[in-house]
């Protein structure tokens, strides 16, 4: 029924029964699942005139990183729970 679904994940409590959920019916229709996480827009107002003037592209970098390892560990977490009902998960 099922081929391929797609769980957006950030690993808050409606997230982890959405991907309980979800395992369950992967489990039951055979479907390859994919666990995508998103972050937030960078917007730090720094370098808009009220703070003068900063380069704010190595702290936008500092801040991207930050938020990627994030959601890299939270996709991790995903990977490890779907694995452990015994499905194979990609991750975005």
């Amino acid at each position: 029924m099922f081929a391929h679904l797609l769980i957006a994940y950030d690993g808050s409590e409606l997230a982890e029964k959405a991907l309980d959920l979800s395992l369950q019916l992967a489990g039951k229709h055979g479907s390859a699942v994919t666990i995508l996480a998103s972050t937030e827009p960078i917007e730090t107002g720094l370098g808009t005139g009220s703070f003068g003037a900063f380069e704010t592209k190595s702290i936008n970098e500092k801040l991207e990183i930050g938020y990627s390892a994030a959601a890299t560990g939270t996709l991790e977490a995903a990977e490890n729970k779907a694995a452990t009902t015994g499905i194979t998960a990609e991750s975005l």
